[in-house]
């Protein structure tokens, strides 16, 4: 669903708690909905995986290694195109009582 396009539109709202240590993936569809020359979607599963593999990477090192990831699946001997665009927020949270002002 489009965010702010109908005025009045109402929202699912979730609350969670990030702790020090935590990581935050904010993506568009268009991450999960790259399709592979076998038509199967990038999807959930193989986000999961990569996560599992790559959580360990730095924040930039992690986005970079995703999109690669992503980008690479259409390809695959495939001369389908990415179809829909890609935007990715990786957050570290750290720390909170480190903080100085």
């Amino acid at each position: 669903m489009l965010l702010g396009v109908r005025p009045n539109e109402e929202y699912a709202q979730t609350d969670f708690t990030l702790e020090a240590g935590d990581r935050l993936l904010v993506y568009t569809d268009g991450l999960v909905e790259a399709v592979n020359t076998q038509g199967e979607a990038f999807g959930e599963v193989q986000l999961g995986e990569f996560i599992t593999t790559h959580h360990d990477l730095p924040v930039e090192r992690f986005a970079e290694r995703l999109l690669d990831e992503v980008l690479g699946w259409p390809e695959n001997r495939s001369t389908r195109a990415q179809a829909d665009d890609i935007t990715v927020v990786v957050i570290d949270i750290g720390d909170m009582s480190e903080q100085t002002s």
